[in-house]
């Protein structure tokens, strides 16, 4: 099963993606924020990562420039997630800095497993 780093800062939100995760079998890491976040790709080397659009600091989409700017850890797919009334202009802004998916919360089991084996799919090419 993949490793998938997670940064979401909304309680209900990380119970859900957590209820998910253990249900896949996945080993994952849950952060409120992104700060240090770019470290602690590089000590847990998950295969996907998962960033919440809106974060207390960095948004999203700055996390992913950062990401995607290092060198290291630029080749691990990132996943924007999001509420349903921001997904046009977010999957756009999510394109843009380098994700390979976006989802709308509540994040469902089905629209999960389908982004991580989607962006699992991008980092083999």
């Amino acid at each position: 099963m993949p490793k998938i780093l997670i940064v979401e800062d909304d309680p209900i939100e990380a119970t859900n993606l957590r209820i998910l995760l253990e249900a896949r079998g996945d080993e994952f890491v849950l952060r409120p924020t992104g700060d240090g976040l770019n470290d602690e790709i590089k000590r847990f080397q998950p295969d996907v990562i998962v960033l919440d659009v809106v974060l207390p600091g960095d948004d999203g989409y700055a996390l992913c420039r950062k990401i995607k700017a290092d060198d290291q850890i630029r080749s691990i797919p990132v996943i924007f997630a999001s509420s349903a009334r921001r997904a046009n202009n977010d999957a756009q802004w999510g394109r843009r800095s380098g994700g390979v998916a976006y989802l709308c919360k509540p994040i469902s089991a089905r629209e999960l497993d389908f982004a991580v084996e989607l962006a699992l799919g991008t980092r083999k090419l």
